[in-house]
């Protein structure tokens, strides 16, 4: 992505398994350490930020795709779907240094997978072993997860962010 790679940081995980929780803790912490942080939400739901009836979703219903929306506090691209791609993250978000992405994956980006209530792989989003680290307070996942190789941290371990920032940062 551009000169300078961005640390990506994608979540994954069921609803209501901890995701947003996470991702703002994270956020939390890398600003505080003076890093420059972007997020994406993504979701499968139809989402419309703007109210019926207002000039930027008129203009959306006349045909125009995609409208920005620039309020003095603050910015909606809405319109048709993209793809995450290196270029739509380069354009939106060249000045951050992290990006944290919840809901999908992208390649070169580090997977974290929040389990959750989940206590059994197939109650996974993902199978065991697609991510790079796994969050849990399951001790049996917690147990079949390290016998695989696989970093894991609870909910609450704030172990989690050094432990990032080494994957992020550490010499290629």
């Amino acid at each position: 992505m551009g000169d300078k790679k961005k640390g990506l940081i994608c979540l994954t995980g069921w609803s209501d398994s901890g995701k947003t929780t996470l991702i703002t803790r994270l956020i939390q912490h890398f600003t505080s350490q003076g890093y420059r942080v972007g997020a994406v939400k993504t979701t499968h739901q139809q989402v419309d930020q703007d109210k019926e009836g207002s000039d930027s979703s008129r203009f959306f219903s006349s045909g125009a795709d995609p409208v920005l929306l620039l309020a003095r506090n603050r910015s909606y691209l809405f319109g048709g779907a993209w793809d995450l791609t290196e270029d739509l993250l380069d354009t939106y978000f060249k000045d951050a240094e992290v990006v944290i992405i919840e809901g999908i994956l992208l390649p070169g980006g580090i997977h974290l997978e929040v389990a959750g209530g989940a206590h059994a792989p197939r109650e996974l989003k993902n199978p065991l072993g697609k991510q790079d680290i796994l969050i849990t307070d399951s001790s049996e996942l917690t147990k079949e997860a390290k016998d695989m190789g696989i970093p894991v941290f609870s909910r609450n371990d704030k172990a989690l962010y050094l432990y990032l920032e080494e994957l992020l940062w550490k010499e290629k």
